[in-house]
Parts: structure tokens; C-alpha cells; sequence
């Protein structure tokens, strides 16, 4: 590509947008991941282990029917995140180019 498509420092809503904050100065591949790795099976083995860890039984009742088991589950399962990556979901020129990608029978959100 020839030309920029990303406004920069005059959008910066990814950046702000970030709930890693790994977009503040350079990208900040740990603080990306550390939101990202939790629907990993690296975050099942972390919440397996404090399901084990924990001894008191309804905390581990509530640990393993928590809404963060069944993301990681499904996340795995089905190979998306459940969530959209926010600073992606919030690019002004990334919901411009999903429209113009869009089948002509579909309507367009924007």
C-alpha cells in the first residue's frame, strides 16, 4: 500500500479504546496479549489450577460455572475470542471497509 489508511494521532480511538492499554507509545505485545491469553488454553490451565487451588467448596462451585470457564471453553471450542478485539471493533476505517465488503443483499449497519 502506498498510502496510509490509519488516521493516526488524529483518530487514536483504538488507542484509547485499548483495554490493555498496549497501544499507548509502541505496541505493547504483553499488555495485548495478558487480554487476549485468557481465553487461551493457557487461561483454562490458570483457571483449572484455581478451581484446584481452592478448598473451600462453593467457591470452587462458583469458579467452575464463573461466565470466564465458559468463554474460555467456547473460545477454544470455536477458535474466536468471545469477544471482538476492542480497538479493532472501534476503527472507523475498519467498520468502512467491512461495509464496502458486504454482500449487496445485506444491509449495512453503518
Amino acid at each position: 500500500m502506498k498510502n496510509e489508511v490509519c488516521l493516526g494521532e488524529k483518530c487514536s480511538i483504538c488507542v484509547k479504546s485499548c483495554p490493555g492499554q498496549a497501544l499507548q507509545k509502541k505496541f505493547g505485545v504483553k499488555s495485548c496479549l495478558s487480554v487476549t491469553h485468557k481465553y487461551n488454553l493457557y487461561g483454562l490451565l490458570t483457571h483449572i489450577a484455581r478451581i484446584l487451588d481452592t478448598s473451600d467448596q462453593e467457591e470452587r462451585k462458583k469458579l467452575i460455572f464463573d461466565r470466564t470457564f465458559s468463554e474460555i471453553y467456547m473460545s477454544l471450542r470455536t477458535g474466536d475470542p468471545p469477544f471482538r478485539i476492542k480497538c479493532v471493533e472501534v476503527c472507523p476505517i475498519g467498520k468502512k471497509k467491512a461495509a464496502v465488503n458486504q454482500h449487496p443483499s445485506e444491509k449495512s449497519p453503518y
